[in-house]
């Protein structure tokens, strides 16, 4: 900033440019005060005073109508402001100026090409403005002060935690606390009724795995006996609730059928899968445990599994039929064994003596179901000379009481047709298929024969014969691991006999 002060030749005409500020480096603009005045030296030098006036105390003062100009850094001082004129000039950006004071400059500079402020007494106009807007600078500047705090200066911001080198107290796991309150059965939300058992359960745990649950917003929720037993549904909520291997030893032979039962009842898909798997698994359910397994499916009408394990009873099928419990299946079942390729004989003799084992079981309520029976046997694959004797043998009063029947009679012939077909012809020439289509017949199929076949003559040399199945089951098995190995399939029955004809 630059200034021109005009002053009367007659009392002043010294040049005055006292500075109390030393201006920093960052100051953008300049301040310069230029004096002059119209007289004489002499009278200049005459009348040149000094701006502070002295005190009795030694000190020096300054009344405040002499002082024409102030900033933060400079101040300008006259010794007679009345007789004074000030012209000021602003050089520079002026970024460091307030912008108030600013405008009020530049407002003046509107009015007057060169302004000029005629500074007069101490309570003119003119100074308590010019006063007034210097004052403002001042508080302005202390206010931007103030607001320069450590923060905006960057202090306190450090870079990103390093937490290797940090270690804090733990905190508890939250997947722990929930798997010990659910586990535990703390706070349950929803009790589950079955018959005269109750169970509290965790709503989030039943709806996660099943579907009925899911679908079923109440409190209290009440299940049918007959769909899912109490004991099982106690075995599959701890199913729900216990993770990875411990959840599949909850699956046991005894009680998987009662679990399957009701995890599709309750449309537990996870569980249905696990338990038809380990259903499926024949090193876990075979033979006698198949025979068992069978049964149980039988009871709660669960076909899929019953199919499934008739194929598997194969060696226990003789200890099947010496048991009590072969004479306590239903006809359906008896049909459905007798019917498969996969239970072991050493002969088709005995599936037809086991037949009528089954029928003298309980004679006068099963004799009408004797045509089905004998429809499962096949008897194609039984000797001829056996099938002549079964019609003749009076030792045979059993059997020849069943092959009376007029529709079993025929059975018999129609095997007999077969077999001396088979025997002249063999299985694979032009003349064998001709006659089996004239005559109507059908080829049996093999079933999985074990051992020497044997030709029972009489019914009860057959039944004492099962007599040695009646044993413990390792025993049972070792006494058949010694038979001898499958005969071939493709082996004609009867084949000792006709080499002793």
């Amino acid at each position: 900033m630059k200034g021109k002060i005009d002053m009367n030749p007659e009392l002043y005409a010294s040049r005055l440019d006292y500075t109390y500020g030393e201006p920093t480096e960052t100051e953008m603009s300049r301040i310069r005060f230029c004096s002059s005045c119209s007289s004489n030296d002499t009278l200049h030098k005459k009348n040149a005073t000094f701006p502070f006036k002295p005190t009795p105390s030694g000190n020096l003062k300054v009344q405040s109508n002499q002082v024409v100009f102030q900033s933060s850094t400079v101040g300008v001082l006259l010794a007679d402001p009345t007789q004074a004129k000030v012209k000021v000039k602003i050089e520079g950006n002026g970024e460091d100026l307030n912008n108030e004071y600013n405008k009020i400059i530049n407002a003046n500079y509107k009015n007057h090409p060169e302004p000029h402020l005629q500074y007069g007494h101490k309570t003119s106009p003119t100074v308590c403005h010019v006063k007034t807007v210097m004052d403002r600078n001042i508080k302005d500047k202390t206010k931007i002060q103030e607001t320069c705090n450590l923060s905006s200066l960057g202090y306190g911001q450090t870079e990103p935690v390093d937490w290797t080198c940090v270690q804090l107290p733990k905190k508890q796991e939250l997947f722990q606390e929930f798997y010990r309150r659910i586990l535990n059965k703390i706070n349950t939300d929803c009790i589950v009724h079955i018959g005269n058992e109750e169970f509290h359960c965790h709503r989030i745990v039943l709806e996660i795995y099943s579907s009925l649950f899911s679908k079923n917003p109440q409190r209290e929720i009440e299940l049918s006996n007959s769909n899912v037993k109490p004991t099982a549904f106690q075995i599959i909520y701890e199913w729900m609730t216990v993770s990875g291997l411990e959840s599949n030893k909850l699956l046991k032979r005894e009680n998987v059928l009662d679990l399957f039962a009701g995890s599709q009842y309750l449309g537990i898909k996870d569980l249905e899968d696990q338990c038809w798997s380990f259903i499926a698994n024949d090193n876990i359910f075979n033979e006698d445990s198949a025979f068992v397994l069978y049964r149980g499916a039988r009871v709660q009408h669960l076909t899929p599994v019953m199919e499934l394990m008739v194929p598997r009873v194969k060696r226990f099928f003789l200890p099947l039929v010496a048991s009590s419990d072969f004479l306590g299946l239903e006809p359906e079942e008896v049909m459905t064994f007798l019917k498969s390729n996969y239970i072991c004989v050493a002969s088709e003799i005995e599936v037809l003596m086991a037949g009528v084992r089954w029928l003298y079981g309980d004679w006068t309520s099963r004799k009408r179901f004797v045509t089905d029976v004998m429809r499962c046997v096949r008897f194609g694959l039984i000797s001829p000379w056996q099938l002549v004797d079964i019609k003749r043998n009076p030792d045979n009063a059993e059997i020849l009481e069943i092959v009376n029947e007029p529709d079993v009679q025929q059975m018999v012939d129609d095997g007999l047709a077969y077999v001396i077909i088979k025997y002249w012809y063999g299985n694979n020439s032009k003349n064998y298929y001709h006659w089996i289509d004239v005559l109507g017949l059908s080829e049996p199929v093999e079933r999985n024969w074990i051992g020497e076949e044997k030709n029972h003559v009489t019914y009860k040399e057959f039944l004492k014969y099962l007599e040695q199945f009646m044993v413990p089951k390792e025993q049972m098995y070792k006494q058949m691991a010694m038979m001898q190995p499958p005969r071939r399939n493709d082996d004609a029955p009867g084949t000792k006999f006709n080499a002793e004809k």
